[in-house]
């Protein structure tokens, strides 16, 4: 990779690095907001609640043993019944891979390069099989793609967000996708609590045509700048649809776990492309442990 790529890459990395020897901002002593207790489940995990069980709906009542009878009459059926149906569950589950790679007309070979831009030249989207370098009289196109992006959430309460994220990806179909994100929120009393989330992962573009591209891959989320860094498992998915110019339209999930606690992120974006620039606005949400956090954005990301 070229040196003038590497530099914005190595510069989110080191961000995320060094977010770890910040100090931790003031804490509030008297309130908690909802950064706050993200913070305390992410490292204590979800507080337990008490419930009240009493003995005959947890062991069932005398009516129970009506329905277990009547539900041995029907056990043969479902033996017949479960081969088909596991069969059918297996095909939905992994629709969302082998549908987009089906409707590309996708054959998995490594034969698509990247334009300077979108819509480049007047080219029905971004991504160029190769056979369709001479017909299209496109001279400069690349086996990478490298895209900055930057943008700021507002909740329209208490929390902010800023936020950034690249992700390089190349002719092979594997690639880099990282973000860092800064979250503050205003507290009663003129008090702030802050805290820095992200995430690094390595991705496969497993379905791709002119017009759009799905990824999907493995990685890691980490919860840094209190003075301790949390991490955990992350799954992302999700892709960019380019359906007429100048028109982008992206969404991502993450799924996965963040210190003691399950982590869940959805975003969605929809983008005005002018040559390398795209300006957007969307909605992004969270869901650490029992912390929901939403908010509508507006950013720039740059194409190269």
């Amino acid at each position: 990779m070229h040196a003038s790529l590497v530099r914005p890459v190595v510069w989110l990395l080191a961000g995320s690095v060094c977010t770890t020897l910040l100090p931790p901002s003031p804490r509030p002593c008297c309130a908690q907001g909802m950064l706050g207790q993200l913070k305390e489940e992410v490292e204590h995990g979800e507080k337990q609640k008490k419930t009240s069980t009493d003995d005959e709906s947890f062991f069932g009542s005398d009516d129970d043993h009506h329905y277990h009878d009547h539900h041995d009459d029907d056990h043969h059926l479902f033996d017949i019944l479960e081969p088909a149906a596991g069969e059918w569950l297996w095909l939905a589950a992994t629709s969302p891979f082998w549908y987009p790679r089906l409707l590309a007309g996708d054959d998995g070979e490594a034969d698509r390069d990247f334009l300077t831009y979108p819509y480049q030249a007047d080219f029905p989207g971004y991504w160029m099989h190769q056979h369709d370098r001479r017909q299209a009289g496109i001279g400069t196109y690349y086996p990478w793609l490298l895209r900055l992006r930057g943008e700021y959430g507002e909740d329209f309460d208490s929390i902010r967000r800023v936020s950034m994220g690249v992700l390089y990806d190349t002719d092979l179909r594997v690639g880099l996708d990282a973000s860092l994100d800064y979250y503050r929120e205003w507290l009663p009393g003129g008090l702030r609590d802050d805290l820095w989330l992200g995430d690094i992962n390595v991705v496969y573009r497993f379905a791709q045509s002119e017009r759009f591209a799905l990824r999907s891959g493995l990685g890691v989320n980490y919860l840094t700048g209190t003075g301790s860094t949390d991490f955990g498992f992350n799954f992302t998915y999700g892709g960019d649809w380019l359906p007429a110019r100048p028109w982008i339209l992206s969404a991502n999930i993450d799924v996965g776990t963040l210190g003691k606690v399950g982590f869940f992120r959805g975003r969605a974006t929809v983008g005005i492309n002018i040559r390398k620039v795209e300006f957007f606005t969307g909605y992004d949400y969270l869901d650490v442990g029992t912390v929901q956090i939403g908010n509508v954005i507006g950013g720039i990301r740059l194409w190269y």
